[in-house]
């Protein structure tokens, strides 16, 4: 009777930077799905780089530092394909958990250590900059397009915080929660290779589907989006204020975007401003997402 190959799933985390506990003293980190990201070590890179398969560049594959990996069962159907949606699923959460600079380009299935069989998704990840953003504010000069930004930390403190925000990612993912189909989206296209004002295009159609949920007979939005999402994550009428500032001048400048015409603001002034608007959306969509999530959860336990 013929050995049932093993299998592994990868896929590289081309701008993934660890602190340094992370990065020296643990080297991996499981999550309770059967997920684990790992340290890719340098014979790991050695293979990669000696596969000519492989659909990275050799600068992107030495800027490789972690992986995400799962063992899979190479005789359930599809799994692969089911493998890879769970990967994006991580992403999706280590992107919607804090700010800072997730991407990847292929996936690949690891058959007995040897045979790669691979998936480009043919797509150019946002690159990450090497300068703090508070550096960047800084310099004299703007920096050169297309907009970097900040690479992710997952400290090793948040790791048990993180664990459990991705699976009730999963779980509203898995759901089949429709509305949040199109914020999530448009929040995923942000992380795609782009000017800063194309990234505020999708910022506020995802702010819109959050606020107006399909809504047809709406009429000037800037104001009422804005007070609606400083309202939800306003911690302060101060903070409060500046959320509604920042908000009606991405909805202008997106306006002037769309229609073509002048931006009238600096390359740096609209990736500050990029900047700000991503992450309040990122705290919008993980805070109703989850807060409505919980709410349904315990109301079905209430109703048992």
């Amino acid at each position: 009777m013929s050995k049932t190959p093993e299998g592994v799933c990868l896929l590289p985390l081309t701008y993934f930077q660890s602190t340094q506990t992370f990065y020296c003293t643990i080297g991996r980190f499981d999550l309770s799905n059967g997920i684990t990201i790992r340290k890719i070590d340098s014979a790991e890179i050695q293979k990669i780089q000696e596969n000519k398969e492989y659909p990275l560049s050799r600068f992107d594959i030495e800027r490789m530092n972690y992986t995400l990996e799962k063992k899979v069962d190479l005789n359930m159907p599809n799994v692969f394909d089911k493998t890879i949606i769970e990967f994006q699923n991580i992403v999706l959460s280590m992107r919607l958990f804090k700010q800072g600079e997730v991407g990847y380009k292929a996936a690949f299935l690891l058959i007995d250590g040897q045979r790669y069989i691979q998936h480009d998704f043919g797509i150019e990840p946002r690159h990450a900059s090497i300068v703090p953003i508070s550096r960047m504010l800084e310099q004299e000069k703007p920096p050169r397009e297309p907009f970097v930004f900040p690479r992710f930390t997952l400290k090793e403190k948040e790791f048990a915080d993180f664990d459990l925000f991705c699976q009730n990612i999963s779980e509203v993912i898995w759901g089949g929660e429709k509305q949040w189909a199109l914020p999530m989206r448009y929040f995923s296209r942000m992380y795609v290779d782009k000017p800063a004002e194309d990234i505020l295009v999708d910022c506020m159609v995802a702010f819109e589907a959050l606020v107006f949920r399909g809504e047809k007979e709406v009429g000037e939005k800037k104001t009422p989006l804005a007070l609606a999402i400083s309202m939800l994550i306003g911690k302060n009428p101060k903070e409060r204020e500046k959320i509604k500032t920042i908000l009606k001048e991405a909805y202008d400048l997106r306006n002037r975007a769309v229609h073509g015409s002048p931006l009238r603001k600096s390359p740096l002034e609209i990736k500050t401003l990029c900047w700000e608007t991503e992450d309040y959306l990122r705290r919008s969509i993980r805070k109703l997402m989850l807060e409505e999530h919980i709410a349904e959860a315990n109301g079905s336990v209430r109703s048992k």
